[in-house]
C-alpha cells in the first residue's frame, strides 16, 4: 500500500514586543490557521515573552518555540521539532534579513518573507507585502531572480470572518445611515497610548464606543478606569470578535497598521493616526485614495473634530466606503497559503515530443491575439519551426513540470548584439491557467537562464494583456518605457 503523504511542515519566525506591537504575530496566526486547515503542521518561532503579549498565540494550539535573537537559535528550534527540517520557513521579522534567510536554507526547502518596508535585500522564494499603493517594482534588486513577489493590499492577511461579512456589511453602509457606533483600535498593545485620547475625545457625544485592545497593552489599567467611568464605552480585551465589531461600527478611529486592511475589507470609514514609522506610507496612501482621514497630530481636539465632521456627512462616508472596499477583499491569507503550499515547478530542456503540446497551448482560446505573431500556425509549419529551434544555439526551449506533469513552456531568444541578454516568452497549458502557475513557471525559467550565464532578460507584453502584465510584474519585470507598436518592453530588475 502507498503511504499517505505527510503534512507539509511550516515554520513561522515572527516577533512581538511593546515597541513593535503584536501585529506581526497576529497576521502570521491568520496565515497559520489557513495553512493548518489545508493540512500543514505549524511551528511558531518567536522571541521570549510573546505569549504574554499575544495571548492568542498561546491559545492557538500551535507549537511555539521561544528563542534568542539570531539565526542559530532559530535553526536549532526547527531541528528540535523536525530533525530533517521544515518544508517552508516564513519570516515576518524586521531584524533578520538576507543573511539570516540564507542561513535558514539549511533547515528549510523554501523561504517565504512577509515584508512591508522594501528597504533591505532578501534571500527568498516568495515575497509578500500587503502595503497599499506599492508594486513589485519596489523590490527590484532586493530579491533573487526566480522569486515570486505578491505585493499590494489585495494580499492582506485577514481572518476569514472579514471576507464572510464583507458583502452584507458593504450593502448596509451604502444606505448612509446615521453614525451610532464607533470602533476604537490602536493595535494590540496600544502603542503611544492613543486609545485613551480617543475615548476622551468621543465620550459624551452620543455615540456608543467599542474599544479593542490586547491584555498586554501597558495602557490597559488606565483604559479599565475609563470604561468604568464612561457609560458609553465597551472595552473588549483580546477579543475574538473584531470582525463582528467592525461590521457593526459606523466609523473607526485607529492606527495606520495592519488593522487598516480589516477596515478596508468591510468598507469602514476611518480616522487614522500614525503610531509607528512603518505606518506612515500606508496611512498617507490610504488618505490620498480617499479611504481615510489622516490626522497630522493625533490630539483629542483633532480626533473629535474629524469624527464629528464625518458623522455629519453621509455622502463622504459612502464615498469612503466605496474607496475602501476597492483596496482589499479579505482573501489574501488564502492567496499566500496557496503560494506557500503550491507544488514546486521544475524546468527541463524541450524535446521534439513537446512540440504538439506547445502548438495546442499557443493556439488555444483568445490568447493568440496577444502574441507578436497573432495568426494561428498550421501544425506542419509549427513542427518545422520547433525542430529548427531545438537545434538553434541562440534559442533555449524549456518545459515546465509539476509533479511530473508538463504544464507550460518558457522560451529564451538571444538579443542581437548582446550575447548575455535574452527575450523571454511564456505559454501555459490552458487547463492549468488560473492557479498561479504562470508566475512560478516564469520564475523557474528565469532562474535557470541566470544559472547558465544570462545577465539580462527582456519581454514584449501586449498593453491589453492584463494577465501577463501581472505575471511578469510578480516576477520582477519592470517597464522600460520603450514600445513596439502595442507591445511594451519590460526588463527583469
Amino acid at each position: 500500500m502507498t503511504e499517505p503523504a505527510r503534512a507539509r511542515r511550516i515554520a513561522i519566525r515572527a516577533d512581538a514586543s511593546r515597541e513593535i506591537g503584536g501585529g506581526h504575530v497576529m497576521r502570521c496566526l491568520t496565515l497559520a490557521r489557513v495553512l493548518a486547515e489545508r493540512g500543514a503542521d505549524i511551528l511558531f518561532v518567536v522571541n521570549p515573552g510573546v505569549a504574554s503579549l499575544v495571548p492568542a498565540l498561546a491559545l492557538s494550539g500551535f507549537r511555539v518555540a521561544e528563542v534568542a535573537p539570531g539565526a542559530p537559535a532559530m535553526i536549532d528550534a526547527i531541528r528540535r521539532t523536525w530533525t530533517d527540517g521544515a518544508d517552508v520557513l516564513v519570516f515576518d521579522i524586521y531584524s533578520m534579513g538576507r543573511t539570516g534567510e540564507t542561513a535558514a536554507r539549511a533547515v528549510a526547502k523554501l523561504i517565504a518573507v512577509i515584508d512591508d518596508l522594501a528597504d533591505r535585500p532578501h534571500d527568498c522564494d516568495i515575497l509578500f507585502d500587503q502595503t497599499f499603493g506599492r508594486g513589485p517594482d519596489a523590490y527590484g534588486g532586493l530579491i533573487p531572480t526566480g522569486a515570486v513577489c505578491f505585493v499590494g493590499a489585495q494580499h492582506a492577511l485577514l481572518r476569514p470572518a472579514f471576507a464572510e461579512l464583507r458583502r452584507q456589511t458593504l450593502s448596509l453602509r451604502e444606505a448612509g445611515g446615521p453614525v451610532r457606533r464607533i470602533l476604537i483600535s490602536f493595535g494590540l498593545l496600544d502603542i503611544g497610548g492613543l486609545s485613551a485620547v480617543a475615548v476622551r475625545a468621543l465620550t459624551g457625544r452620543g455615540f456608543a464606543l467599542d474599544l479593542v485592545v490586547g491584555s498586554g497593552a501597558p495602557s490597559l489599567p488606565q483604559l479599565r478606569v475609563l470604561a468604568d467611568a464612561c457609560g458609553d464605552l465597551s472595552l473588549h480585551v483580546d477579543s475574538d470578535h473584531v470582525a463582528e465589531l467592525m461590521a457593526g461600527a459606523d466609523l473607526a478611529v485607529g492606527a495606520g497598521g495592519s488593522t487598516s486592511w480589516e477596515r478596508c475589507c468591510l468598507g469602514l470609514p476611518s480616522v487614522l493616526a500614525v503610531v509607528a514609522d512603518n505606518q506612515r506610507a500606508i496611512a498617507a496612501n490610504l488618505s490620498a485614495a480617499g479611504v481615510a482621514v489622516l490626522l497630522d497630530e493625533p490630539t483629542e481636539a483633532a480626533m473629535g473634530d474629524a469624527v464629528m465632521a464625518l458623522a455629519g456627512n453621509a455622502a463622504a462616508r459612502i464615498a469612503m466606503t466605496r474607496a475602501a472596499a476597492e483596496v482589499c477583499d479579505g482573501r489574501g491569507a488564502a492567496r499566500l497559503a496557496g503560494a506557500i503550499l503550491a507544488p514546486t515547478v521544475t524546468v527541463r530542456p524541450a524535446t521534439l515530443d513537446d512540440a504538439h503540446n506547445v502548438w495546442v497551448w499557443r493556439n488555444a482560446g483568445d490568447a493568440l491575439r496577444f502574441y507578436r505573431s497573432a495568426e494561428a500556425t498550421p501544425w506542419p509549419a509549427h513542427l518545422a519551426w520547433f525542430t529548427r529551434a531545438l537545434a538553434d544555439p541562440h534559442r533555449d526551449l524549456l518545459m515546465c513540470e509539476v509533479g511530473g506533469n508538463t504544464v507550460g513552456h518558457v522560451r529564451f531568444d538571444a538579443v542581437d548584439g548582446a550575447p548575455r541578454d535574452r527575450w523571454v516568452s511564456l505559454c501555459i497549458d490552458p487547463e492549468a491557467r488560473g492557479e498561479g502557475l504562470g508566475a512560478r513557471c516564469l520564475a523557474a525559467g528565469c532562474a535557470h537562464a541566470v544559472s547558465v550565464g544570462v545577465v539580462r532578460i527582456h519581454a514584449h507584453i501586449h498593453r491589453d494583456n492584463a494577465a501577463s502584465l501581472a505575471v511578469f510584474g510578480r516576477c520582477g519585470f519592470l517597464a522600460t518605457g520603450e514600445r513596439e507598436g502595442e507591445f511594451g518592453v519590460f526588463t527583469l530588475a
